[in-house]
């Protein structure tokens, strides 16, 4: 049943991911030499013992915060939205951002976790019996600043 399933999605989404390529090469061996914003969302597809299937997905930004100077780094923004068949949930978003004249460079990443399991404690003689459900919940934050000299 579990293949057939992600048979299907293969399927459905095989096309939409080859056209992406296509634009993708051809972004890559332009003779475009402006800078402009772009954003690549990406379909998440994943399985595995753990988690079990998991779908969702990513996306990127890319961005300039200054057009002029072209000594100024391109920054990006990342997401991500997953979640599992075993209730699993996954949440992530990371800024990398580049001041104009490379003057500060800001980081920011908060990533959440909710993640159910079952324990049975540990050693080699655990017993179903004992199973423990558990409700894993992790939050992290961090956040940095760096400035040239």
């Amino acid at each position: 049943m579990m293949k057939n399933i992600l048979y299907w999605i293969l399927i459905l989404f095989l096309p939409i991911g080859a056209s992406a390529q296509k634009k993708i090469i051809e972004k890559l061996f332009s003779n475009d030499t402006t800078r402009h914003n772009s954003f690549l969302p990406v379909p998440l597809i994943g399985f595995s013992q753990e988690a079990g299937f998991q779908f969702g997905a990513v996306g990127i930004y890319s961005f300039y915060t200054d057009f002029e100077n072209k000594e100024t780094k391109a920054s990006q923004i990342y997401g991500v939205a997953a979640f599992s068949t075993k209730k699993q949930l996954q949440l992530s978003f990371r800024a990398d951002v580049w001041a104009k004249n490379n003057a500060y460079h800001y980081l920011i990443e908060t990533k959440y976790y909710d993640q159910p399991f079952n324990f049975y404690g540990t050693g080699n003689e655990t017993k179903f019996a004992d199973e423990d459900h558990l409700n894993l919940k992790r939050l992290r934050l961090n956040g940095e600043i760096e400035k040239s000299c």
